[in-house]
Formats: structure tokens, C-alpha cells, sequence
């Protein structure tokens, strides 16, 4: 059922059964359907809360060792973490929907003209809220074509193009040995390249950058740049996979 899945929001679930949100409100009273989701939900929370040990003790057992995560622990966590992520969503998509409904419900019994009136406001709200959601989703214009709102015209500025690498391919393949060896640097840590001594990070970042897919690449040519925009224990962790290959090669 679409109501229990939380696949749809009410509205659509609506629009598919072509009968009234008014009426779908009403069935889950009827019918106790959100008591029926809430209990899915606290069997969601318990995955979830079990799947959130089992990630601790991943992380604890690689801590313990001391030593980079290996691929397939790496790909432990990964699976972990989306799981518990697919779960949350599930959960935060309807919880609103549910705690409404059994207000809904509790007023309806006490007074229900009362319920009545508060939920053709939450109908209301919800419409509002939905077409909201629907308006953000519409491509913006993007070309530097100045747009006209109200009294004044407005250019709207193209997206930045992605920087070129600072870097080539053929100084991926003879430096790429350096992303092993950095560890903890600093900020201000230098190493030599192309004869000359440069940022450290800003070195490290782009030379990671040819590990990564070619759609996934993202160059920064200033060093600056890279000490505000990137975090270093992020750019360890994308490293670390590679750590095995870069030794060997």
C-alpha cells in the first residue's frame, strides 16, 4: 500500500485512487492506517539503531589496527551508511504526515466540527507546501540575459566553469607516488615539484584528482583555495583506496 510504504504523499496518493485527500485523511482514521505505519517505522528505527552498532564496531576495529581501511571495509561502511540513510528517508518523508494525523484524530473525537476545520487548513497547508517544493524543481535560467521582476531587470550570472587541472597527466604519473607519503600534513607544509617547492595540500588534492573518475574530477589552481574549500581528513579518506595500487605501482 502506497499509504504504508510512504512511497506518495497523501496528495498524490489522492490524485492516483481519484478520490479526495479529504477522504484519504479520512481512511487512515478509519481504518488505523497510521498506527499501522508507525509500528513499520519503530521496526525501520530498530534496523537502523543495529545497523549503527555494527558501523561503530567496524570503525573501532579499524582504528584498533592502526593502519588504513581496507577496500573491503571501506565498502562495509559505505553499505552501512547508505542503508541507514534509505531508512532515515523512509522515516523523515512521513513522520510529519503521521504526528498531523493523530492530532487530527484525537481533536475529531473530542469536538468534530473542530477536526473537520483543522484539517481542511492542513489540506490547505499541505497544497501550499507541495507546490512549493514543485516550483523550486523549475530549471532557472542560467545565460547572462538580463530578467525582468517587478520594477527592476535582474542579469542572472552563467555557472562558473570548472577550472582547468593545474596540473597534467604526466605529473600524476610521475609524482602520484607523493599521495601515500603526505600523512598528517599541515597547512603550511611544502613539497618539491616541477623544481620548485608548492603547497603540499593543493599538491595532494590535485594529484587525487587523476584517481577519480574523469566526471568526478574538480580542479583548484589556487592553493588558497584549497586550504578553505577542501577538508583535509575528506581528501585521506578518498586517498586511502588507492593506497594499495600507489605502493605497488
Amino acid at each position: 500500500m502506497q499509504y504504508l510504504n510512504g512511497n506518495a504523499t497523501q496528495q498524490q496518493i489522492a490524485a492516483n485512487t481519484g478520490v479526495s485527500e479529504k477522504t484519504i485523511y479520512n481512511w487512515t482514521r478509519q481504518f488505523n492506517w497510521h498506527k499501522e505505519r508507525q509500528e513499520q517505522h519503530s521496526r525501520y528505527r530498530t534496523i537502523s539503531d543495529n545497523l549503527a552498532i555494527q558501523l561503530i564496531a567496524c570503525q573501532r576495529a579499524i582504528a584498533e589496527k592502526q593502519a588504513n581501511p581496507s577496500l573491503q571495509e571501506m565498502s562495509m561502511q559505505t553499505r552501512l551508511i547508505n542503508s541507514m540513510l534509505k531508512l532515515d528517508t523512509k522515516l523523515n518523508k512521513t513522520i510529519q504526515a503521521d504526528v498531523m494525523t493523530a492530532f487530527l484524530e484525537y481533536v475529531s473525537n473530542t469536538n468534530a466540527e473542530l477536526g473537520d476545520a483543522l484539517l481542511d487548513l492542513y489540506l490547505a497547508y499541505a497544497q501550499t507546501t507541495e507546490k512549493k517544493k514543485t516550483d523550486r524543481k523549475q530549471p532557472v535560467k542560467t545565460s547572462n540575459q538580463p530578467v525582468t521582476t517587478g520594477n527592476e531587470t535582474v542579469t542572472i550570472p552563467q555557472p562558473a566553469k570548472p577550472e582547468s587541472a593545474p596540473i597534467t597527466e604526466q605529473d600524476y604519473k610521475d609524482y602520484k607516488h607523493l599521495l601515500h607519503t603526505f600523512g598528517n600534513i599541515t597547512d603550511k607544509h611544502t613539497t618539491r615539484f616541477r623544481g620548485r617547492f608548492v603547497n603540499s595540500r593543493w599538491l595532494q588534492y590535485n594529484l587525487l584528482q587523476y584517481c577519480l573518475p574523469p566526471a568526478e574530477r574538480r580542479f583548484i589552481g589556487d592553493a588558497r583555495k584549497v586550504l578553505t574549500e577542501t577538508d583535509a581528513l575528506l581528501i585521506q579518506q578518498q586517498i586511502a583506496p588507492y593506497v594499495t595500487t600507489l605502493k605497488a605501482a
